[in-house]
């Protein structure tokens, strides 16, 4: 037998882990069961009475331990196929002992704020990549053209294309992977203080973001590249002679 614990109702103390047995008592004696899950909650709603924990188990089960059918709700998760008709034909069926709730208006209101608030998000998030895409061209143009007598000098004294281009490509990443991980560094460490500590309430369970922090290591790097493209450009064909004459 196996039960699942909705862990946000435990109360008065219960601490409940995976594989623990409970014991409840029926009319065929002492049913033993084990944990097999915890639940952050559960998508219905709980009779707010105090209790120790709410368990949920397969229908076989619960008719098992009760003896008989004993339902007081019905949960119905209905496809947009023929919606409507199928809702009008579960009212036709009840009888007036029996309530009938529609959620559908209710879900699609909050699907619908939180559309608008992952706009929101990601559109802020969108301006501030904007902004540090930009940041990071100004950046490695800046550094390029102020040491241009510098890569003068170097091709006067025979530094191939090829070299001067791995030179200007290694500062580059350099700056590049120490911003960014600098960066990921104090944004992973505030999303954990969000999520743990100031978003308790919404349950949510914080998880290293690994692949997000390997996503925005690979973009750096891509338009740091691409941003080097240019000053190499201006470096080459600036003419030697010009720049040592400018010293």
């Amino acid at each position: 037998m196996v039960a699942i614990v909705d862990k946000s109702q435990s109360t008065n103390g219960t601490q409940l882990q995976l594989g623990d047995k409970i014991y409840i008592q029926t009319d065929d004696g002492t049913k033993q069961l084990s944990v097999m899950a915890l639940l952050r909650h559960v998508p219905f709603k709980i009779p707010k009475e105090e209790h120790l924990a709410t368990f949920i188990t397969t229908e076989k089960l619960f008719m098992k331990l009760n003896g008989k059918s004993t339902f007081t709700d019905i949960d119905i998760q209905l496809a947009n196929k023929h919606e409507e008709q199928t809702v009008n034909e579960i009212k036709a069926m009840l009888n007036p002992s029996i309530t009938f709730l529609d959620a559908r208006q209710r879900n699609a209101e909050i699907d619908q704020t939180f559309l608008t608030m992952a706009i929101f998000v990601y559109g802020f998030v969108a301006v501030i990549a904007l902004i540090s895409v930009l940041n990071i061209i100004n950046t490695l143009h800046t550094s390029v053209v102020s040491k241009i007598r510098y890569f003068g000098l170097m091709r006067a004294i025979r530094m191939s294309n090829a070299q001067l281009q791995k030179m200007v490509l290694a500062e580059a990443a350099t700056y590049s992977l120490i911003g960014s991980s600098i960066g990921c560094i104090f944004g992973v460490a505030l999303q954990k203080v969000l999520i743990t500590q100031l978003l308790s309430s919404l349950r949510l369970t914080w998880e290293f973001p690994l692949m997000q922090v390997v996503f925005i290591l690979m973009i750096t790097l891509t338009v740091t590249i691409l941003a080097t493209v240019r000053p190499i450009k201006q470096i080459k064909e600036k003419d030697i002679s010009e720049v040592v004459h400018s010293l």
